[in-house]
């Protein structure tokens, strides 16, 4: 079984906001990392790579407290957490003979978070046709289990390996998404709006594309990039 566990990370992220706030007026005592480290060991159960955490709230605080106590908050902040789960791996050790931390499913993740954008090795972002895909190669493999799991551990690190260009391209176009245009990626100086088009400009003035170019260079470059942005993927 593969839950949905995205959803409640707005609740362990609000309630470690208001943790912070709450330390920033008192000084930022051990029982709030204490509080804050019970909180991301929470949200740990659901999906362990909530422990890479605990590093971002250390770094937030160090302005405020200096490297010395940010270090010390830093254990309390990693080492609840991993208190929490080690029985839970030492179990699944037992039983799987993997130490899973707390779930499976991580190396599908990457596999098909590098179908965000085409590529020339089929990874494809769709549980049900990356699956079937699968099936295909390993028709005893099941849906989320730790061999699921194994099997697409060696695709992925096979990726990152032999295409380093590509997945940091992929990073880099998940940082512009995700922190510097949310809303639209390429929306920079209106370069999809109407008014900046070639059509209009083109209607307006008979200019030709060089003349856009000319008269327009930062959206002409954009949208240069936006149509060769995913084919340079597949190139890289």
């Amino acid at each position: 079984i593969v839950p949905l566990y995205d959803w409640w990370i707005v609740f362990i992220v609000g309630v470690a906001i208001a943790l912070l706030a709450r330390g920033e007026k008192e000084g930022f005592p051990p029982r709030i990392f204490a509080l804050l480290g019970i909180t991301v060991a929470a949200g740990v159960a659901f999906k362990w790579t909530l422990l890479a955490l605990p590093l971002f709230l250390a770094a937030c605080v160090v302005p405020r407290i200096g490297w010395r106590r940010a270090g010390w908050a830093f254990l309390l902040l990693a080492g609840i957490p991993a208190l929490a789960i080690l029985p839970w791996s030492i179990r699944n050790q037992r039983i799987f003979d993997r130490p899973i931390v707390t779930n499976t499913f991580l190396w599908p993740s990457i596999w098909e978070g590098f179908g965000e954008v085409p590529n020339s090795f089929s990874a494809i972002l769709d549980d049900r046709r990356t699956y079937l895909m699968a099936l295909a190669e390993r028709p005893d493999l099941r849906y989320g289990s730790p061999e699921y799991d194994d099997y697409f551990h060696d695709k992925a690190l096979s990726v990152m390996l032999e295409r380093p260009g590509f997945v940091f391209s992929l990073w880099l176009r998940r940082l512009w998404m995700g922190l510097l245009a949310p809303g639209n990626v390429w929306d920079l100086g209106g370069v999809d709006s109407p008014e900046s088009s070639y059509a209009v400009f083109r209607q307006a003035t008979g200019g030709s594309l060089v003349d856009y170019g000319a008269a327009h260079p930062v959206v002409a470059s954009l949208k240069v990039i936006q149509r060769l942005w995913d084919p340079l993927l597949v190139i890289l």
